[in-house]
C-alpha cells in the first residue's frame, strides 16, 4: 500500500507537516522511534511531580506559526506564561500537551525506527528495524540531522556535493536535564524561569511555578559545555555538580532526582533554506530544526514549508493514491 507522503519523526516539525498535508486533504504516515509524539516537547513524570524536561516555552512570533497555533491557544492546551516583551506560551499542563493535541487525527506508528531508504524507479521504500516495508512517493525525514543524513546520504548527494559538505558541518549540542522533586517550596521568583550566566547551569524552572505540577519539581539544564564534558558522568555526579551551583534557590529536602541526556539539544548553526530537497525523483526533503532554526517556532516553520512543496508536487503530479 503506498502512500503520498510518509514523514520519519513526530516532533514538531513531522507534526506541522503532517498537520498541512492532511488540511490539504493529502494522506501522510508518520514512522517515529519513540514511544511518544513531541521530541524535544517533553514532559515527565515522577511520582506525582509533572517536569518539563525538553524545550521550557516558546513564542509566536510569525502569522504562519500563529495561525498553526491559533486553534491551541484558547482551547485549554496553552496558556501564557511570564511577563516578559516576547509573548511566551507553555502547555497547560507540561509542554507534551501540544504534541500530543496535534497528534491527535493524524496518522501515526510509533516505536517504529527506520533503519534505510530504498529508492526505486517512482516512489521511495523505507525499512524499518523489525524489517516492516512502507511506500511512499515522496519522503520527509525530520530527525535530528545526523540521523537524517545517514539515511538520505546514500542517495541524494551525487550532484549536491556542497550542500552535504555544509550540512554535515551542522552539529548538534547536547544537553544535561536534572529533574528533582523536593518537600518544600523553591526560592526561585515568579513566574518559575530563570536563564543564568556564569554558571554551569544554564536554565532552570520551578513546574510548580509554571502551573503544571502539584510538588515542587525543579527542572536545571547544564550548559553545553559541562553537557558535552559530562555527558556519560554518572547521574550523582551530575546531579551534585548542577544542583551545587544554584544550591541557594533549591528547596533543603530532595525526594527524588533523575537524570535526561539530551544528545541533540539544539543545533549550532542552520542550512541556508527552511528545509532541503534532493534533486531528483521521486522527492525525499529533509526538515526541521537543522533549517527553520533551534526553537519551536523554527522546527514548525521548516515542516511547514517542506509540506507546501510537497502538497504541490503531489497536486500538480494529479497521482491517484489508494490509502
Amino acid at each position: 500500500m503506498q502512500m503520498p507522503c510518509i514523514i520519519v519523526g513526530a516532533g514538531m516539525a513531522g507534526l506541522a507537516a503532517a498537520t498541512h498535508l492532511e488540511q490539504a486533504q493529502i494522506s501522510t504516515l508518520i514512522l517515529e522511534k519513540a514511544k511518544g509524539v513531541g521530541g524535544r516537547m517533553a514532559t515527565r513524570r515522577i511520582g506525582e511531580a509533572v517536569l518539563d524536561h525538553g524545550a521550557q516555552y516558546f513564542t509566536v512570533k510569525t502569522s504562519h506559526f500563529h495561525s498553526l497555533m491559533d486553534g491551541y491557544l484558547g482551547a485549554n492546551v496553552l496558556q501564557p506564561w511570564g511577563t516578559s516583551e516576547e509573548s511566551r506560551y507553555i502547555g497547560a499542563k507540561g509542554m507534551t500537551l501540544l504534541p500530543k493535541a496535534m497528534a491527535d487525527g493524524l496518522n501515526i506508528r510509533l516505536n517504529t525506527r527506520v533503519i534505510a531508504l530504498e529508492k526505486k524507479s517512482l516512489h521511495w521504500e523505507l525499512v524499518t528495524d523489525q524489517g516492516e516495508r512502507f511506500s511512499a512517493e515522496t519522503v520527509l525525514v525530520t530527525a535530528p540531522l545526523p540521523q537524517a543524513l545517514a539515511l538520505a546520504s546514500p542517495h541524494c548527494f551525487h550532484s549536491q556535493l556542497d550542500d552535504l559538505n555544509f550540512l554535515e558541518s551542522i552539529q548538534y549540542l547536547p544537553c544535561l536535564a536534572y529533574l528533582g522533586v523536593y518537600r518544600d517550596k523553591s526560592r526561585l521568583p515568579e513566574p518559575g524561569g530563570i536563564a543564568l550566566k556564569d554558571s554551569v547551569v544554564s536554565w532552570m524552572a520551578d513546574n510548580s511555578l509554571k502551573g503544571i505540577s502539584p510538588l515542587t519539581a525543579m527542572t536545571l539544564h547544564a550548559t553545553p559545555e559541562f553537557s558535552r564534558e559530562y555527558y556519560e558522568a554518572p547521574d550523582s555526579f551530575v546531579a551534585e555538580q548542577l544542583t551545587s551551583a544554584v544550591a541557594k534557590f533549591l528547596p533543603q529536602e530532595l525526594l527524588e532526582f533523575q537524570i535526561k541526556r539530551w544528545r541533540y539539544s539544539q543545533p549550532t548553526h542552520t542550512f541556508k533554506e527552511l528545509f532541503w530537497r534532493a534533486d531528483h525523483c521521486p522527492p525525499l526533503l529533509l526538515a526541521g530544526d537543522a533549517f527553520g532554526g533551534p526553537r519551536v517556532e523554527g522546527a514548525a516553520l521548516s515542516g511547514l514549508a517542506a509540506a507546501g512543496y510537497l502538497q504541490e508536487y503531489i497536486q500538480q503530479n494529479e497521482t491517484v493514491f489508494s490509502c
